[in-house]
Order: C-alpha cells, then sequence, then structure tokens
C-alpha cells in the first residue's frame, strides 16, 4: 500500500480502494470518540433552541447520530491525537492555511452503507450554513445521507429529501429518509433509488425545490429534474411559511400525512388542512 502522504505518483485501483478502507476504518474510530466526548446534552439542547426544535424524538435522534461540536483542533487532540493515524491527512479536517473547517460548528457525521464514517458537514446559521469536509473518497454525487439505515429497511419505502436536517425530521418520526445533500440527483442515486419499493420525493418548497417536480417542469426551466426510475410519488408542500420537510415536521403532526403519501397519486400536495 502506499504512504497516506504519498501525493507524488498516482494510486493504482488497488491502492486506492486499500487506502480508502484504510481512511474510513480510522476515521469511524476517531469520529466515534470525538463524539462520545462533545455530543453531551448542553450542544444538543443548544442545537435544538436554534433550530426550533421541542420534540424528544428529535433530541433522542441528534443524540443517536452523535452531532457534537468543537472550536479548535486542540479539542480535538485532548480526546484522540490526529498523529496517531496514518489517514488523517486525507480527512479534510484543515485548510490549505491550516485552520479547521468546523470551528464552532454543530458536526453531523455522514457514513456509507457500512456505517462507516466517509466525511462531516458542519452547520451554523451564518452566510455559509453548510461546510463538509472534503474527505478522501466522498462524494455527495455517490452517497445519500442516512444511508447506513438501508440495512434495516430493505425493500421499504423511502422518503428522498434534499437536506440533513429534512432527514432527521423524518428518521426522529421512525420514517426511513435519504438526504441527497442538494438538488443535483445523479445516475449512481438514481440506480440506488431502485432498490426501494416506493419513493416519496419530497424537494424544498421553494423555486429551486418546485423546478425539479415534474408538473412544474413545463413552468420552469431546471438543470437538476429528479428523474426518478422507480415507483416514485413526487410531493409538493404548500403550506404559507413552510419551506421544507424539517419545517414541516417541526411545526404540524404531520405523520399521518407523511405515511399516507403511499395511498395518493404520482403527483400530489401536502396543504394545510388543519
Amino acid at each position: 500500500m502506499a504512504n497516506a502522504g504519498d501525493s507524488t505518483r498516482k494510486l493504482t485501483q488497488a491502492e486506492g480502494i486499500e487506502l480508502l478502507k484504510n481512511v474510513r476504518n480510522e476515521f469511524s474510530s476517531f469520529v466515534e470518540q470525538i463524539s462520545s466526548a462533545y455530543c453531551v446534552d448542553s450542544t444538543i439542547q443548544e442545537l435544538m433552541q436554534m433550530r426550533g426544535y421541542s420534540s424528544q424524538e428529535m433530541y433522542n435522534t441528534l443524540k443517536e447520530v452523535g452531532i457534537f461540536k468543537t472550536n479548535d483542533l486542540s479539542s480535538l487532540e485532548l480526546i484522540s491525537p490526529l498523529s496517531k493515524y496514518s489517514t488523517s491527512g486525507r480527512w479534510g479536517l484543515v485548510n490549505a492555511n491550516g485552520q479547521y473547517l468546523l470551528a464552532g460548528r454543530y458536526i453531523v457525521p455522514i457514513r456509507d452503507i457500512k456505517g462507516k464514517v466517509t466525511a462531516l458537514v458542519g452547520w451554523y446559521p451564518d452566510e455559509r450554513k453548510y461546510v463538509t469536509t472534503p474527505t478522501f473518497g466522498f462524494a455527495r454525487d455517490a452517497q445519500f445521507f442516512n444511508i447506513e439505515c438501508y440495512s434495516q429497511n430493505t425493500n421499504a419505502d423511502v422518503y428522498l429529501v434534499e437536506g440533513i436536517f429534512d432527514t432527521l425530521a423524518l428518521r426522529s418520526l421512525d420514517l426511513f429518509a435519504l438526504g441527497n445533500m442538494g438538488l443535483g440527483l445523479s445516475p449512481v442515486k438514481r440506480e440506488i433509488l431502485k432498490r426501494f419499493n416506493h419513493v416519496f420525493a419530497i424537494p424544498d418548497a421553494d423555486k429551486p425545490g418546485r423546478s425539479v417536480l415534474p408538473f412544474h417542469s413545463k413552468d420552469v426551466k431546471s438543470k437538476f429534474k429528479w428523474n426518478i426510475d422507480s415507483n416514485v410519488t413526487f410531493v409538493e408542500i404548500a403550506i404559507e411559511g413552510i419551506k421544507d420537510t424539517d419545517d414541516l415536521i417541526k411545526y404540524y403532526d404531520c405523520k399521518k400525512d407523511l405515511t399516507d403519501l403511499n395511498d395518493l397519486s404520482y403527483v400530489t400536495k401536502i396543504k394545510e388542512t388543519y
């Protein structure tokens, strides 16, 4: 295997696969240790207050996922020194200037289907909102957020949403969801969706989100149209002031509406009927 720090030559396919395996094993071990130390009640409660959450189910979900916050690299080093990991230079925790990318952000681990950490995404309500580590082997075009839950949901129905917190909100209702982490739906992701009985596609309730829906495609020119080759129901959230699935679950008792989507037509709307 090539040395993890050797960037002077291109890796062979076998070396790349071996390196990817080592990166994910070591990164996962590191994140588990950091999360166990810093995923504390005060951090979860602070995040819930900032995002307007109040349910015990959402608290439990955020805790289960292991969301944490650290302000600098020295905080990480106290728990698990980076020097002990041969692949730490591939994790993307620092930028070109050596600055910690996720400082002060609420950090969510992104995992592959086997539960290995593939990247970290940090949220904070500033102008950037989300920062994702450029970890070796991670590509949003090839992975859904929350895919690690697939092993418990083989042949299940699945809710396809845009964002991390949309996904976690559905997970808090015990509904299996995949986060697309944006609008672009790649051929690889469309192939993954074929594994499921039924896909309920719920983009955000804004202009870009609505542009992926087939019943708006004649009115809006979109490069992101969700061409899903599966048994699919496209869903539009049509409630004033509700911008996404996270908002819908936050402000409405809507689990029945979401589970009843299976009885509705190919395209449908969730309207305010309360």
